[in-house]
């Protein structure tokens, strides 16, 4: 895999990482058996040809390749590929710590596969997953960029794809993204501790990361990409087109000192490098991507004013996405919000759910500053409706020397805010009635995600 090998040597000359290499070409001269292979001590093979499909003799779907902290390459000859996706197959691959599945129509109807299709009528589809990526990436990232990605933590064991058609003279065609998106799920396990709850788990998510510099950033570029998390069976699951670059698994280190770490994982170096964030400070990025991931703030943030306040109408809507909150029966008592307010029906959601109240009984001001004593309220309240883990310690106020300026109506949940880590203090104390910019206003929303 010469094309590889160079990639990799490029990558460790950028980022000052030392890099692993990967399979020799030379090995696929053995790799002709049907089920799977060694091609090596450290790799795993299978190849697959249409009469072993036609046969039964393979199930393409369910595909099982269990070597400890070795590379897995599956060859799929071009004939027997096209009649899967003929006959609507989906090529899935599982090992001891993931699981990836794709329809082999996703192949077949790429761009770089009808571009090979011109060329020869006798290459094979290779599907690459390279198991030191984990690691090499997460040296090469924070020796880049410490912290830039926030208060992450990343799995040392991670994994890269590499998507590409071998002819017969050698040569080598990359797919960059397949035609329809692939289902990959990490499995994962927790260090709680002594810690009883599992808040860290719910805030797990994949980063894709365009290490070679295949697509449009000339740097290193992050995405984080919408994660389902399933506590029962401890999978993070996410559904993208990308076949080349890493694939690493973040999630916070909570207050209580729960961590979640990849199975198989030995540490947890952090995760840095460059975000693209359209122009987010760095030290949010990671915390903004999430939030756009679970689409609690939009996507699109061109525009945007990061360090401007944030309206109570718009931190009101916010907490209502954030916990799922709906209602189309809401009631409005406010007499100065109108239905052409872009927040209107999430302002309706969160006062029918308890969540918001007005400043007074008619008005909401859904334009005004929301100060930061009422976003603790707020917290307090989101806390409470999803039934999270509440520690009401007035003693802790008692580190702000402006405490006693606290409202008598929010010293309770300036407290449980405290207790939880959700909201810090400032130079001059707690600040109750000073404004929060947007930027600061959604890293909290990151932190309270973790703890629902």
């Amino acid at each position: 895999m010469t094309m590889h090998k160079n990639g990799k040597r490029l990558l460790a000359i950028l980022l000052t990482a030392l890099l692993m290499l990967a399979m020799p070409l030379s090995a696929w001269a053995a790799v002709n058996q049907v089920s799977s292979t060694s091609s090596n001590a450290k790799d795993e093979s299978i190849s697959v040809n249409k009469t072993q499909l036609q046969s039964g003799k393979i199930n393409l779907s369910n595909i099982q390749m269990t070597g400890e902290k070795s590379d897995k390459f599956i060859m799929i000859e071009k004939s027997a590929m096209e009649y899967a996706a003929q006959q609507g197959l989906n090529v899935g691959v599982s090992t001891n710590y993931m699981s990836v599945s794709f329809p082999a129509s996703a192949v077949v109807n790429s761009a770089e596969w009808k571009q090979a299709a011109t060329r020869s009528t006798t290459f094979s589809f290779i599907m690459e997953i390279d198991d030191d990526y984990g690691v090499s990436l997460a040296q090469a990232l924070s020796a880049t960029a410490q912290g830039q990605l926030g208060c992450t933590s990343v799995s040392s064991d991670g994994l890269g794809f590499e998507f590409y058609f071998r002819g017969a003279n050698q040569s080598y065609t990359y797919i960059y993204k397949l035609a329809e998106d692939m289902t990959l799920s990490y499995n994962y396990t927790v260090n709680y501790r002594g810690a009883t709850r599992r808040p860290a788990e719910k805030s797990l998510a994949l980063v894709w990361a365009d290490i070679d510099k295949k697509l449009a950033s000339t740097k290193v570029t992050n995405v984080l990409l919408e994660s389902r998390v399933d506590l029962t069976n401890q999978t993070v699951t996410v559904k993208t087109p990308y076949t080349c670059g890493a694939y690493v698994l973040v999630g916070q280190t909570n207050a209580d000192n729960t961590q979640t770490t990849l199975a198989g994982s030995t540490n947890n170096p952090a995760l840095t490098g460059e975000v693209n964030t359209n122009g987010v400070p760095g030290w949010a990025a990671a915390n903004v991507a999430q939030m756009q991931a679970a689409k609690v703030v939009s996507s699109d943030l061109n525009g945007k004013n990061f360090s401007a306040p944030i309206s109570r109408a718009e931190f009101a809507a916010y907490i209502v996405r954030l916990l799922g909150v709906t209602s189309e029966t809401a009631t409005n008592p406010f007499k100065d919000l109108n239905t052409g307010n872009p927040y209107y029906n999430e302002i309706l959601a969160a006062s029918k759910a308890g969540l918001v109240a007005g400043r007074t009984a008619t008005a909401f001001e859904p334009d005004a500053n929301i100060t930061r004593q009422e976003i603790a309220v707020l917290f307090s309240r989101a806390m409470a409706y999803a039934h999270a883990d509440i520690s009401t310690d007035l003693t802790k106020l008692n580190q702000f020397a402006d405490a006693k300026t606290i409202g008598d109506w929010a010293k309770n949940s300036a407290a449980i805010c405290v207790n939880a880590g959700l909201v810090a203090g400032r130079e001059n104390g707690f600040a109750p009635l000073e404004n929060t910019s947007w930027t600061e206003a959604v890293v909290m929303l990151s932190r309270l995600s973790g703890l629902l």
